[in-house]
């Protein structure tokens, strides 16, 4: 007869494993799972396996070392260029043809609608607000 003081419940595959096959492994900062022995094998293998598939460039500090901490960084400074001021255009946002612009008045929101679906599928009102009183047209297409 086996006594249940000495098993545990594996966390991870959920079965009855001897105490003395039982070992912790780290789920989070602070909590930690009991798990039998293949189960840390495998979850040791995922943790490398998804370490190393991890580029070089972006598994460690590279800017940290001691010689880009000192001034002595072996790549080449990056010259700044400068920076003409230039004022942009403001960018609008095209309507796709078939669809309707639409501000709502009460909440100032504006959206894009499916003239064709609209009333139809659904019910036309304004996504942020929910309400339909105050829907106004801007372009047509």
């Amino acid at each position: 007869m086996v006594d249940i003081r000495k098993t545990r419940t594996c966390e991870k595959c959920n079965v009855q494993v001897p105490l003395d096959k039982v070992k912790l492994y780290p789920k989070a900062n602070d909590k930690t799972m009991m798990v039998c022995e293949s189960c840390l094998d495998r979850l040791k293998n995922a943790a490398k396996t998804t370490f190393s598939n991890v580029p070089k460039s972006l598994q460690g500090p590279l800017h940290n070392t001691p010689k880009t901490l000192m001034g002595n960084n072996p790549t080449p400074l990056v010259q700044k260029s400068a920076v003409k001021n230039v004022i942009q255009a403001k960018k609008t946002s095209a309507v796709p043809e078939g669809y309707l612009s639409v501000n709502c008045n009460r909440c100032n929101y504006n959206f894009k609608i499916d003239k064709d679906r609209a009333n139809v599928y659904f019910k036309l009102v304004c996504p942020y607000c929910g309400k339909d009183d105050r829907l106004n047209p801007k372009k047509i297409r």
